[in-house]
């Protein structure tokens, strides 16, 4: 039996005052969804799972437009 174990990454308080401070200052909504580590047991397989940062619904990982 494969058994995954997640760790849930905190963002750094630093970095988080920093980014209420420029949303407060551009009168945005901000919404930070902490990453995570995750293992499979007995493997050497690892999958890390960036912080998500949402400004006003948009995602951070921008798509790029076609023209």
């Amino acid at each position: 039996m494969v058994n995954i174990i997640k760790q849930e990454v905190v963002i750094e308080e630093s970095l988080k005052k920093k980014l209420e401070l420029i949303c407060e200052f551009s009168n945005t909504t901000l919404k930070i969804i902490n990453g995570s580590i995750r293992k499979i047991d007995r493997t050497n397989l690892i999958y890390i799972e960036p912080h998500r940062i949402i400004i006003n619904g948009m995602d951070s990982k921008l798509k790029e437009k076609k023209i």
